[in-house]
């Protein structure tokens, strides 16, 4: 094979290459990432079991079981200022939990005194 002949057989090469890869970007696209999103989930402590409030940083076990007992006992909470009714719970603790939770409408009524 001459010299002029190869020159030509890789022109030829890089030019389907070229086209390959064209065509390929055309069909599926560019090699880009999917651009993700997150949206926080919030748990609604009027609502919430025991199992979902102790999702939340600084609540086990027995203080969702007091958040859940207080309340039935005396209605649902309001605001994030409510929670200080549940012994164990104070300023530090509500502060982490001020972007957590939401205080959605309870189906459940105060028990009468």
């Amino acid at each position: 094979m001459s010299r002029s002949n190869l020159i030509l057989v890789a022109w030829a090469f890089l030019v389907l290459g070229l086209l390959v890869r064209a065509f390929a970007n055309a069909l599926v696209g560019p090699n880009e990432p999917p651009k993700v999103s997150f949206t926080p989930h919030r748990v609604d402590v009027n609502k919430a079991g025991v199992p979902e409030l102790t999702v939340l940083p600084g609540i086990g076990r027995l203080r969702a079981e007091a958040i859940v007992v207080e309340r039935i006992r005396n209605g649902p909470f309001r605001v994030l200022g409510d929670l200080e009714r549940v012994d164990g719970l104070g300023p530090n603790t509500l502060h982490a939990l001020r972007s957590m939770v939401t205080f959605g409408a309870c189906s459940v009524e105060p028990a009468p005194r």
